[in-house]
């Protein structure tokens, strides 16, 4: 068993600021900013070369895009250090479990066999939990390459895009307005301009709507 023990907790250089307890957090972090960058990107109104489009905050939804985009790169880089720790563990379960039925071979109490059977159920469980973990980080990968091919093919046209001072985000005030629950009335509306009856008319397609020429 000793040669099992110092094989525990082996970790190269490169990654001893992880730890794998943190591994599967991590994975459900990660999928969270990908849902949120995959909804900033749907929601992004077609816009034509001169940045015009029949949403009035189309620049904003972009701005918000291009934000959640860099969140999104930043996370992403932390996926191959996660991916090396996950394969470490794997690898150290599959030394420990060799060495385990080596020592099993040599046993002739009863009592020590069962205790040998005991660490290979645990070790067996630990390395089907990293191999699931390597594959939904492995997911979590090619999901970001996918999501980085839409985001960088949908840009706004005029450079970086900008957003105003209002801290609401124009996605949320979007499926307000979608859903019925956004007050035209309102003086906070954005998209008031004096009395505007057909406001929602404008953007209730908003998701499909094309470039204006």
């Amino acid at each position: 068993m000793d040669s099992i023990n110092s094989n525990e907790g082996k970790k190269s250089e490169k990654h001893e600021e992880l730890k794998l307890e943190d591994l599967y957090p991590f994975i459900e972090h990660m999928e969270k900013v990908l849902d949120e960058l995959e909804d900033k990107i749907r929601v992004l109104p077609n816009v034509n070369k001169r940045g015009e489009s029949e949403c009035p905050f189309a620049e904003e939804l972009y701005a918000y895009k291009e934000e959640m985009y860099e969140i999104a790169k930043k996370e992403a880089k932390k996926i191959g250090p996660y991916l090396e720790l996950g394969e470490q563990e794997i690898e150290r379960c599959h030394r420990n479990l060799e060495q385990l039925r080596v020592d099993t071979d040599s046993l002739n109490l009863e009592e020590a066999k069962k205790k040998y059977e005991a660490a290979k159920k645990s070790i067996e469980y630990q390395m089907n939990k990293a191999v699931n973990e390597n594959g939904l980080l492995i997911k979590a990968a090619e999901r970001f390459q996918e999501l980085s091919k839409q985001a960088e093919e949908k840009v706004w046209p005029l450079g970086k895009p900008k957003r105003s001072g209002d801290r609401t985000d124009p996605k949320i005030v979007l499926e307000a307005v979608l859903d019925g629950r956004f007050d035209f009335r309102s003086p906070h509306n954005p998209l008031s301009r004096g009395s505007r009856p057909s406001a929602k008319m404008e953007i209730d397609n908003l998701l499909s709507l094309g470039p204006l020429g």
